[in-house]
């Protein structure tokens, strides 16, 4: 069954977290986008990396990457309007900054060195155009996505389940809520765990076991 339109918000986010590929399907999704395209390859992973959506890496400028500080400032999003996609401010209308592992690093350094001269600080990280002015339509990379999801026969999930995937990752991992949520750029740590608490039913039971070890100690063997 499909998520229903119609669905309290939360629900409809944990229904399309269910649905997201796991770390073999992201990997090979990045692999094969790599394999045709570097800057799709890279785009992928950062949306995989840092959480971040669809529009707020298509309006990154070279002037928000810090290569030697490990880190991207988003500061804006391209929005689809009326007469075209168009630059906006974020969905919260805030501005974050998140630390870039040595994997995103590297595939970043990989497209800064792909020209020879000097990049122009105000071009777009992911350009059509030859002087790098005209950043990737939205559609354009909904579209890249499908098709190699579809390539590699991968379990339906969408291109926005990349920041899902994220989150429930590094969650998993014992990253704190309030990290996360500054990935994803939350304006309070409560959405984001009302959010994914729901993705992760395990959370609640390792917590009563842990308590119970510090009530009545750990399990005493032979």
């Amino acid at each position: 069954m499909g998520v229903g339109v119609g669905q309290p918000r939360i629900e409809r986010e944990s229904a399309a977290l269910r649905a997201a590929g796991d770390s073999s399907s992201v990997r090979a999704l990045i692999a094969a986008a790599k394999e045709t395209n570097p800057a799709l390859g890279a785009f992928f992973l950062l949306a995989a990396t840092t959480g971040a959506r669809r529009g707020e890496l298509l309006a990154l400028r070279w002037r928000d990457v810090d290569l030697g500080g490990a880190s991207l400032s988003f500061q804006r999003s391209l929005v689809d309007a009326a007469n075209g996609p168009v630059l906006a401010p974020t969905k919260t209308r805030r501005s974050h900054r998140v630390a870039l592992d040595v994997a995103s690093t590297a595939a970043l350094t990989a497209l800064r060195a792909q020209r020879d001269e000097p990049v122009d600080p105000d071009r777009f990280v992911f350009s059509s155009g030859p002087d790098g002015r005209v950043p990737w339509q939205p559609n354009w990379v909904t579209r890249a996505f499908i098709r190699c999801r579809r390539s590699l026969d991968l379990v339906h999930f969408r291109l926005h389940d990349l920041r899902h995937f994220m989150a429930t990752e590094m969650l998993n991992d014992g990253v704190p809520i309030a990290v996360v949520a500054n990935r994803l750029a939350h304006a309070r740590a409560s959405t984001t765990l009302n959010v994914y608490a729901h993705a992760m039913p395990g959370g609640d039971r390792a917590a009563a076991e842990s308590l119970a070890q510090r009530l009545v100690g750990p399990p005493i063997h032979d």
